[in-house]
């Protein structure tokens, strides 16, 4: 018996130990990205991943993978405001799940065979880092947003009243809008903001007005008065009209013709 344990334990298979070098750099797993999408969003588990890539060497991978993070965030600023605030809390946990299905799908047999050749995993300290310098990076976005719609052109009408002005608008057309507001008895020098934007597509005149006045009666045909009687200042009709909130969010809008 003892001469059979000796034969078996003898006969065990060897250890298998990997036969090429092992890898000199340390790689992010899904969990990583998945506490990266948690802190700082789609922007930072799109870093994670990016890093993932540059360390492979596949540095077109990771440059693509956080252009991608950067046009989820853009998209997001740009038409986040538009969606209801229940829409977008429903949203977050949706993507925390993609970015943590895109991380196995698009890396995970590489990090598998990193870590068959005794490679190291990076820690998941530093995907909390990369979270926190994309939030300052998306922080800044919001800030350039922020001073482009509120410091951008403008002509001031009286003292306070101001009329914003982008796209092909003409200061001079600014300058005849706001002529044309005072006018009508709507800027009366109290901090009233009118946007005014004109491109291919036409002419567009925001007016942002206090939380819920856009609901009461007879106010958007009122302003569609208002519209029309200004158009001429900016070019004539038909004039794209936007009633917005404090937050420069569309509440109400039409086209007047």
């Amino acid at each position: 018996m003892s001469s059979l344990m000796n034969l078996s334990l003898s006969d065990a298979p060897p250890k298998i130990t990997p036969s090429g070098p092992v890898p000199d750099y340390k790689l992010y797993d899904a969990d990583a990205v998945t506490v990266a999408a948690v802190i700082g969003g789609p922007l930072a588990a799109a870093m994670v991943i990016g890093v993932n890539y540059w360390r492979l060497g596949q540095k077109g991978e990771a440059c693509g993978a956080v252009l991608v993070g950067v046009g989820i965030i853009a998209v997001a600023l740009l038409f986040g405001d538009q969606l209801p605030s229940y829409l977008g809390y429903a949203l977050i946990i949706p993507l925390i799940l993609a970015a943590r299905r895109a991380a196995v799908a698009l890396q995970g047999p590489a990090v598998e065979a990193h870590r068959d050749a005794d490679g190291q995993m990076a820690s998941n300290w530093g995907a909390v880092g990369l979270s926190l310098l994309a939030l300052l990076v998306v922080g800044a976005g919001l800030a350039l947003m922020n001073w482009t719609l509120w410091f951008g052109p403008k002509v001031t009408i009286g003292s306070k009243d101001v009329v914003f002005y982008s796209g092909s608008t003409t200061r001079s057309e600014a300058q005849a809008l706001g002529d044309s507001l005072k006018e009508q008895g709507f800027f009366q020098d109290i901090g009233a903001n009118v946007f005014l934007d004109k491109d291919k597509d036409g002419t567009t005149i925001g007016v942002v007005l206090k939380d819920g006045f856009w609901d009461q009666p007879g106010v958007e045909p009122a302003f569609e008065d208002v519209m029309r009687k200004a158009a001429p200042a900016v070019g004539g009709l038909p004039v794209h009209m936007q009633l917005m909130n404090s937050k420069r969010v569309v509440e109400r809008e039409a086209t007047v013709n």
